[in-house]
């Protein structure tokens, strides 16, 4: 059977952001005690004391995933420009027979007049899609209202382009959420690709979200 203290180390690998909140004081290490107590009695196979885990994990050293922060400060000052897109909706519904083709076909009709942005999120069920709010009324005959599932106006994208290399780092987007979560932003969409991260949030909220990311290429909410 397992030490204690390896039990420990086993469990606290399998939420890499928990030693985050541990490094930075975040976390009620007593509390944490009690969360992972039946773990450990059952990786150790004998009943694990409250006071005896406490006391296991004030005395944990610096675990070597707290590179995590390190690697992500390095990649967050390589982030590249933040792009604003306004007038923007998203709407969800659910796809069926040539649907999807009609509706390529209309917006490159569309586009050919007046340039306009787009962008698809093809889901199991449904799929989002992300328009300038002047391709609407191209749109809206195209998809029966029943099919509609969800349609948000008065919005705006902010893109990040991303660093080279960002595709094999982990914890990156996580940062990225968090902060703005912690300044209670709602992202109504996202979309990114290997080098491109997209949040879809109402509009009235776009300077505060190039803020936030401002402060993270910085540095300052990590």
């Amino acid at each position: 059977m397992k030490r204690l203290a390896d039990a420990i180390e086993e469990h606290l690998r399998r939420m890499p952001f928990i030693e985050e909140a541990m490094a930075e004081g975040l976390i009620n290490l007593a509390a944490l005690a009690r969360r992972i107590q039946p773990f450990l009695e059952r990786q150790t196979g004998k009943p694990a004391r409250h006071a005896a885990i406490l006391m296991a994990l004030h005395r944990r050293n610096a675990s070597p995933l707290l590179h995590i922060t390190k690697s992500i400060r390095e990649a967050t000052a390589k982030l590249g420009d933040i792009l604003v897109r306004s007038n923007l909706e998203v709407w969800s519904f659910v796809p069926s027979g040539n649907l999807m083709a009609r509706i390529r076909q209309t917006l490159d009709s569309v586009l050919q007049v007046q340039p306009a942005f787009y962008a698809f999120s093809q889901g199991i069920y449904e799929t989002s899609m992300i328009i300038s709010e002047h391709l609407a009324g191209s749109l809206e005959s195209l998809i029966p209202i029943g099919q509609i599932r969800s349609r948000r106006t008065n919005l705006a994208a902010i893109t990040i382009l991303l660093p080279p290399g960002n595709t094999e780092m982990y914890g990156l987007y996580y940062f990225l959420l968090r902060a703005l979560a912690w300044q209670g932003i709602n992202v109504v969409e996202l979309v990114s690709t290997a080098n491109e991260f997209s949040v879809v949030v109402d509009a009235d909220e776009v300077d505060k979200v190039v803020g936030i990311f401002m402060q993270v290429k910085r540095g300052e909410d990590l």
